[in-house]
């Protein structure tokens, strides 16, 4: 949206976040060593602590209040995200994770914002966003683009697991594999960190490396399954954007999909043998076609990618266009 509008994308941090809010429950907490004469004392918290099992949903009510306080609305949609109207326009949006704020708008109503909000909590203006999260953002204003990376994530990650000067393989499709059956290496091996590492990159800024999380039946099932999964998340932002932009509506959303077969049994309600098992759930789509809210393209198809077995240059130019 920031690029979109070529409004300037602020980053807030909120400090020591969680001991600002209120309790609502009775906590009593033994006082620790180094406390003096109050050493080991039975004391009753009146401000959350880091480590409460409720100290993240206090923190968030009391943000909420204070931002209702400052004139925002809370979407619907997403509860993390909020609008600030004036003289009848969206003039700041914020998207908040935690203690981390970031505001959406023009650069002088943006620090305004966070001057506002320091008179409630301490806020600390970090300016635009660069880093957050292991990511890095660069923004590049001529081309209206917004660039996410983790390249010293990665590159560290390869240190660590000793493949910074790996072989480079395009594709896993059609890799030999060879039996590895020696139990007390494997047992050694750090898998799950590799795993949970790898997890990380992929639902941040390498959507090319996931797995699929579930079995069919053949390529049509496959990609109406995929579909159905795009449909959701389409929805969810469609709702999101609507909130952030009022006056952009609720315009019908397309979606690119290049099986014909999928296609088919999104826009007619067919049932055949090979079919018919599918998953009541998936079967949405055809609603949502049917309404008209969203719409089924097969140009310009780049998940294909995740689908086929590609050449090596067709699949970086595919990862291009999606990373991009």
């Amino acid at each position: 949206m920031a690029c979109e509008q070529y409004f300037s994308l602020r980053h807030f941090d909120i400090k020591q976040a969680f001991v600002q809010s209120d309790l609502d429950e009775f906590v009593f907490m033994r006082l620790p060593e180094g406390c003096g004469r109050l050493s080991g004392m039975i004391v009753k918290l009146n401000k959350s602590l880091y480590g409460l099992k409720q100290a993240s949903r206090q923190w968030h009510s009391h943000l909420v209040r204070c931002l209702i306080c400052l004139g925002f609305i809370q979407c619907l949609a997403d509860t993390c995200v909020f609008r600030l109207i004036e003289e009848g326009r969206v003039v700041v949006t914020l998207a908040v994770h935690v203690d981390d704020i970031f505001s959406i708008g023009e650069e002088e109503r943006c620090d305004q914002f966070g001057r506002d909000l320091n008179t409630m909590v301490p806020v600390k203006n970090l300016g635009d966003l660069r880093w957050y999260s292991g990511c890095f953002y660069e923004r590049d204003w001529d081309a209206g683009s917004l660039k996410i990376s983790q390249q010293t994530y990665a590159e560290e990650l390869g240190m660590e697991f000793g493949v910074e000067y790996g072989k480079e393989i395009p594709l896993p499709v059609g890799l030999k594999l060879s039996e590895f059956d020696q139990d007390e290496e494997v047992v050694s091996w750090p898998f799950r960190e590799l795993i949970g590492s790898l997890m990380w990159l992929a639902t941040q800024t390498r959507p090319d490396i996931a797995n699929a999380n579930c079995v069919t039946f053949s390529t049509t099932e496959a990609e109406y399954v995929s579909l159905a999964d795009v449909m959701k998340e389409v929805l969810f932002l469609r709702q999101v954007w609507h909130f952030m932009l009022p006056e952009a509506g609720m315009p019908c959303i397309p979606v690119f999909e290049d099986n014909q077969g999928a296609i088919q049994l999104a826009q007619n309600p067919i049932s055949n043998s090979n079919s018919k098992h599918i998953d009541l759930r998936h079967h949405f789509i055809r609603e949502l076609v049917g309404r008209k809210e969203i719409s089924i393209f097969t140009w310009n198809q780049c998940i294909n990618m995740l689908t086929s077995s590609r050449r090596h240059l067709t699949s970086e130019i595919l990862s291009f266009i999606v990373l991009s």
